[in-house]
Order: structure tokens, then sequence, then C-alpha cells
């Protein structure tokens, strides 16, 4: 004898599986035109990324990234500047990297044309439509 949905626990709108060329149709092609463009990857310190969300607006500047001709006694060479801002008062403005990666393979930086700040649940139909998708970038060093 075997179990009703409701004793496992399983949802009653199961869907179907779908095959994978359908599921390529409906996901459309990835846009690739700037694929030549180099990124690079910088791992900042969790409380910095947390304070960098709690930016909403679009196109603001949250610092810079250094490159100078002599590294310094730790051999980094490299530093990210927080801007000085009202926001920023109680943080640290440079933060001094070391590349971790210099030859980086097969990173690269997508993009896709959805609203960062909406929740889409994994079940909702938001979740299941086609979204347009970019390759903005091709990841060439890897600094933390």
């Amino acid at each position: 004898m075997g179990l009703s949905d409701t004793e496992t626990g399983a949802k009653a709108d199961v869907r179907q599986a779908k095959s994978e060329s359908e599921l390529e149709d409906e996901l459309g092609e990835v846009n690739m035109d700037e694929l030549g463009n180099k990124v690079w990857l910088v791992k900042v310190p969790a409380f910095l990324a947390e304070k960098w969300k709690q930016t909403h607006e679009d196109g603001v500047q949250l610092g810079k990234m250094r490159i100078y001709e002599r590294p310094d006694s730790s051999g980094s060479n490299i530093s990210v500047l927080v801007n000085d801002t009202a926001e920023n008062k109680d943080i640290p403005k440079e933060y001094r990297m070391q590349v971790s990666n210099e030859r980086v393979r097969n990173m690269f930086i997508f993009s896709e044309s959805r609203d960062p700040r909406a929740i889409v649940k994994p079940t909702s139909v938001e979740a299941n439509k086609a979204v347009p998708m970019a390759i903005t970038g091709t990841v060439h060093h890897e600094c933390t």
C-alpha cells in the first residue's frame, strides 16, 4: 500500500519535467558582446560587502581600486579605496589586496535584466520567466 501525498509531504501541483531543448528555448541566448572586457575579481571583507549592499541607488561609486608602482612591505601594490562619505565614517578607507590568482581561467561575470532587490521564490511564475542575460567580462585577476 502506497503513501498518500499528504503522508509524504509531496505537493499536489507537481510539474512535469521539461526536456533540455524546451528549457533552452525558454531561457534564450546569452549576449556575449562584452566577453573581451577584462575584469578583476576582488573579494572585500564581509562587513564592507554588507555595507555596500545597503546602497540602493544605481550608478553610485563605492570606491576605487589603485595599483601602485611599488609594493609595500607585505608585497602588496593594490588597494581598494573606499569613498570618504558620511556613510563610511566608521570604517577604514583603504584595504590592501594581494593577487591570489594571476592566471584565472574560465571565470566570467554575468548580468541579468532583473531587479536585484526583487524577491523571487523558486516556485513562483517569475522564477520561470526568461531573463535577458549577458556576459559582461572575463576575470583576468583575482584579489583578496
